[in-house]
């Protein structure tokens, strides 16, 4: 139990680097993406869809199927992959004479070893199989006409060996049939009963039999959109399934799908709307089913309806997941990755994303928005923990995550009167009390900034609509030995040239307990002792001096800074567990001295700086 807390010390040094890592770790929400919008950047598209747990994406019908196909003859001359050609992309005002676009061209985004995985929309249209085209009606397919389609595309994506994708080294196992049929604009006249009887019954059966591991989900339901929150097509959906065998054939689905839009600048409301759901499929006995929620999301808008900024879309966001983490919705997609036409924020539609563009000529320059950094903050912050409680008072929402040796509290305030601005309503606030019983948190914003490294039980802190965050050890407390090991090399002027590792050093110190035991080891070319192993006291002015003096000049002796620290650790008297934290860019002279460390069992925490650190 001793070291756990040095783990909680060594999560605030975590939050100030997190601008380093080389590596992305992958996430535990997943993204919508049209691939199509990328096609000026598809490597910088694959690169970005790493760090996601699931995409969501789809191609075209129409551009695989160009007449009903009757035979396995005619599906080999299949267009899998085909030019699609004078594409323009709104942003930056990018014309491109053609692309290849087509099934095996999305499936090929998601070959390497760390992609993720690929949740494949199917259309729920094909207007060549139309005897008149120009009619976008698509009650017209048939039954054998939608097992047919389906069937190819799963059996081609199954990683079998038969009639697979040439190159296929990771299969598609995830299909979504169709896309918000129970709205007008997406459902191209479809009708209910031909969803469940044409669409989703034979997509079901067709998906099984070529590939018993497909996980099959229904259209994401729009759920009547922003328009309000309508359960009722559901309700008659499962109900067609039911009269359908669906009690002895699953269902028809593996996972429910829905969308949520409702009232999207007031996510709290999803606590009552998504029970509503649950209780439905209480009643059908599909209780057990997991739940998706495809679509969710909010666009950085400046319209008649007011202003949404990007640390509104960052509060929303945040929010969002939080209910949804309480709610045990298995998987949630933000709609979407990148905006549309960033330089156009008059029309929603075109700043849905997570990722905004700038442009250097007729070239996209794309950046982060403020909800990456807000939504990554909080999935490193709860990594291993659980969802312990959530309490509701008067607009004071209050969620606890936890294991056996740690508490992260996510706290906000919400008068149900928007987040945006224009009117402002994200300004409100009102005051908490802090409740952590003897222990001692660390109050951050939604940002992960630190505001209290030293909060105590009962303190009153403000909180509104951008929550605020309350981590603390509850594991027994012990005292710890640590060795600071503290690269001050001339490659420190580039590789943190603000100076982080003596913040992050400071902060360590002063979230330490009393009798704790720490030394500051500097190295360049030599190693100098800072602050020899000594016990902590209230006044921490001498340490902290002695960080502050650390410099960047010289070269990268790591090994004796590691033989530093190594000593200082050493020559404790006390029972104490014993560990060194080295912050360096790993760029330097090393011969083996950690293993002086690993015969004591001491660990050392190693955090890398700059593109040139490795393990």
């Amino acid at each position: 139990m001793k070291a756990h807390r040095l783990f909680f010390y060594l999560a605030i040094i975590f939050i100030l680097f997190s601008g380093y890592k080389t590596a992305v770790a992958k996430q535990t929400y997943s993204i919508n993406t049209h691939f199509y919008n990328w096609a000026t950047t598809f490597t910088e598209y694959e690169n970005k869809i790493k760090k996601f747990n699931f995409i969501r994406d789809h191609a075209w019908w129409r551009g695989l199927e160009e007449t009903n196909y009757i035979n396995e003859e005619e599906w080999d001359g299949a267009q899998w992959s085909y030019p699609y050609y004078e594409l323009t992309i709104k942003n930056c005002n990018q014309t491109i004479p053609s692309y290849q676009s087509g099934y095996d061209e999305l499936v090929k985004k998601f070959q390497d070893t760390d992609s993720p995985e690929l949740l494949m929309i199917l259309d729920v249209n094909n207007k060549n199989l139309n005897p008149d085209p120009d009619n976008p009606d698509a009650n017209h397919i048939t039954y054998e006409q939608y097992y047919d389609y389906v069937s190819h595309v799963v059996e081609r994506y199954d990683g079998d060996g038969y009639k697979d994708m040439p190159g296929l080294i990771r299969p598609v196992n995830y299909f979504e049939i169709c896309n918000e049929v129970d709205l007008s604009n997406h459902n191209e006249k479809l009708t209910l009963q031909n969803y469940v009887n044409k669409r989703l019954i034979p997509a079901y059966l067709a998906a099984k039999h070529a590939n018993p591991n497909a996980i099959v989900l229904n259209s994401g339901l729009g759920m009547s959109g922003d328009e309000g929150f309508s359960t009722s097509y559901l309700n008659n959906m499962l109900n067609l399934l039911k009269t359908n065998n669906g009690e002895t054939n699953n269902y028809y689905i593996d996972v429910l799908a829905i969308h949520y839009y409702y009232d999207s600048q007031d996510p709290e409301y999803f606590d009552e709307k998504i029970n509503e759901v649950k209780s439905l499929m209480e009643l059908y006995n599909i209780a057990s089913k997991p739940i998706w929620v495809t679509e969710f999301g909010i666009a950085t808008k400046t319209d008649k309806g007011g202003e949404i900024r990007e640390e509104d879309q960052a509060s929303i966001l945040l929010r969002f997941v939080s209910l949804m983490k309480v709610h045990d919705i298995q998987n949630f997609f933000i709609y979407q990755l990148k905006d549309e036409n960033s330089n156009d924020p008059t029309d929603h539609e075109n700043v849905f994303g997570i990722y905004k563009v700038g442009c250097q000529e007729e070239s996209e320059i794309i950046n982060e928005k403020l909800a990456v950094i807000t939504l990554d903050t909080f999935l490193s912050k709860i990594d291993g923990l659980n969802v312990e409680s959530i309490e509701r008072n008067q607009g004071i929402y209050k969620i606890i995550f936890s294991n056996s040796n740690k508490k992260v509290q996510i706290a906000w305030y919400t008068a149900f009167d928007d987040t945006g601005i224009n009117p402002d309503h994200s300004g409100e606030t009102t005051t908490m009390t802090v409740s952590i019983g003897e222990n001692t948190g660390i109050l951050s914003d939604m940002y992960g900034k630190i505001i209290d490294s030293n909060l105590a039980d009962g303190a009153t802190i403000t909180i509104g609509e951008k929550p605020h965050y309350i981590e603390y050890f509850t594991g027994s407390i012990s005292n710890i030995d640590t060795a600071l090991i503290i690269d001050s090399s001339g490659s420190m002027s580039w590789n943190d040239p603000k100076n982080l590792r003596k913040e992050a050093a400071e902060i360590f110190v002063g979230v330490a307990q009393n009798e704790d035991q720490i030394a500051i080891i500097d190295f360049d070319n030599y190693m100098k002792t800072l602050w020899h192993l000594q016990p902590l006291t209230e006044n921490r002015d001498g340490i902290i001096a002695a960080i502050n003096s650390i410099d960047s000049s010289g070269g990268t002796n790591i090994g004796r800074g590691l033989l530093g620290g190594y000593y200082e650790l050493l020559s404790s008297s006390e029972p104490n567990s014993r560990a060194a934290v080295l912050l360096t860019d790993g760029d330097g002279s090393y011969y083996g001295e950690a293993e002086l460390f690993k015969t004591e069992g001491w660990p050392i925490h190693t955090i890398g700086l700059g593109s040139s650190a490795n393990s």
